[in-house]
């Protein structure tokens, strides 16, 4: 009774979502992609609740506190003394339900030889006692900065003048052990995503590399009761999962969902959820968001992922969205994540309504013109419909005896 109680309201969820995108039509342009995502994402959604008993398990949601995001580079130096946006979107987040911050500290920023490596720590200082003020917990994501023209604004290029293994792990132990020393977050995931780590620095990510680095650092580093995890894209090949996971010192497995093509979804992780259990690890889901990409985008290396989200901050995409955030959720209960992050937070507070002219342009452009629309909104706590059904669920994650998902009615878009 509880499975086909639980079905129903999925299924009420789904359609409640869907019968408000008529106030902006899907582009013709946008149709077939939109259609081939929400089969996909439907399909999930079912398998998850042919998978989940409807049992719950008290997850700490999560997002990425974007102003504070260490590719930001020297911009976020401006936020000083006041931190007027971080708190600003701490506050909103809080009101949400957020109990945990995703903050994302990228190699080289606070490698002492880096320039303004001190303001950086001092900067993150502040920023975390901002969030311990709200009681939140921190989740620290140590990858190389981005170094892409829309995301990637930290000035790296000369400091990875003859950048080596040697050097890396050098320089990135001891960026590590800053961490913990003097912000104290709760989580630090060490390595992740080997591919994109590949992509932003000049070194080999290849299975026998990324081990070495993770060895390295686990035997380096003192904990000081900083838990440590590592992990991979549910898109890379899950020996990256299997490999950490035997690996004594590490404290839970990190992984990120994007796509929902191919296995990444469905079956890849319920096989990390199982290697989870054998090891006995702790998961958590690190980054999550609906990568909106048809399978031959997926496979296509002539499109970096800028040139896919940008297309995030779509109105139009919303009950997809929210769709994908449903199923994530059910994950997270399934799998009794500690941790489940739901990356873009700008999208809780604003989507733009779709101009055939975003399509001629600098996806950065596009990227600012949805951050602005989003800060008035921070500001004032006004959700999208997205930033509604988060909190919603977020409020019932916790609740054993309230029945999950309940009939959510959305918002009109307006």
């Amino acid at each position: 009774m509880k499975n086909f109680r639980k079905i129903i309201l999925s299924l009420s969820l789904i359609s409640s979502v869907n019968c408000f995108i008529s106030a902006q039509d899907i582009p013709e342009n946008w149709l077939s992609l939109y259609n081939e995502l929400e089969s996909k994402l439907q399909y999930i959604d079912s398998t998850m609740d042919s998978k989940w008993d409807g049992e719950k398990y008290c997850t700490s949601y999560c997002t990425n506190l974007l102003p504070a995001n260490s590719a930001k580079g020297p911009e976020m130096l401006e936020q000083l003394p006041e931190l007027n946006n971080v708190k600003a979107h701490l506050h909103a987040l809080d009101s949400m339900g957020i109990t945990s911050i995703d903050l994302a500290i990228q190699y080289p920023t606070l490698v002492d030889s880096f320039p303004q490596a001190n303001e950086y720590l001092f900067y993150y200082q502040q920023v975390v006692q901002e969030i311990r003020n709200r009681n939140m917990q921190i989740i620290v994501g140590c990858q190389a900065t981005v170094r892409d023209s829309v995301y990637g604004h930290m000035p790296v290029d000369s400091f990875y003048m003859d950048l080596n293994s040697v050097r890396y792990k050098a320089e990135k132990l001891q960026m590590l052990q800053t961490i913990i020393d003097s912000l104290q977050p709760d989580y630090l995931t060490i390595e992740m995503e080997p591919e994109t780590q590949a992509d932003n620095l000049p070194l080999d990510f290849s299975f026998d590399n990324v081990m070495n680095y993770v060895n390295f650092f686990l035997n380096g580093i003192d904990k000081n009761g900083v838990k440590i995890g590592a992990g991979s894209g549910s898109w890379d090949d899950l020996v990256f999962i299997d490999s950490i996971a035997k690996l004594q010192d590490i404290d839970y497995i990190d992984y990120h969902i994007y796509p929902v093509n191919q296995n990444c979804f469905v079956n890849n992780v319920f096989k990390i959820d199982s290697i989870a259990n054998v090891y006995n690890k702790p998961l958590v889901i690190g980054e999550s968001w609906l990568y909106k990409a048809t399978d031959e985008e997926i496979i296509d290396t002539t499109i970096s992922p800028p040139d896919i989200f940008y297309r995030d901050v779509y109105k139009f995409w919303m009950p997809l969205d929210s769709l994908f955030l449903s199923s994530v959720i059910k994950l997270s209960h399934y799998s009794k994540t500690e941790i489940t992050s739901l990356i873009w937070s700008n999208l809780f507070f604003a989507y733009i309504d779709y101009l055939p002219v975003y399509d001629s342009i600098w996806p950065g452009h596009v990227l600012n013109i949805a951050w602005q629309a989003s800060g008035p909104n921070i500001y004032s706590h006004t959700l999208t419909p997205t930033g509604e059904l988060y909190k919603e669920l977020i409020e019932d994650a916790c609740n054993p005896f309230q029945e999950y998902f309940p009939i959510f009615h959305m918002k009109p878009i307006e």
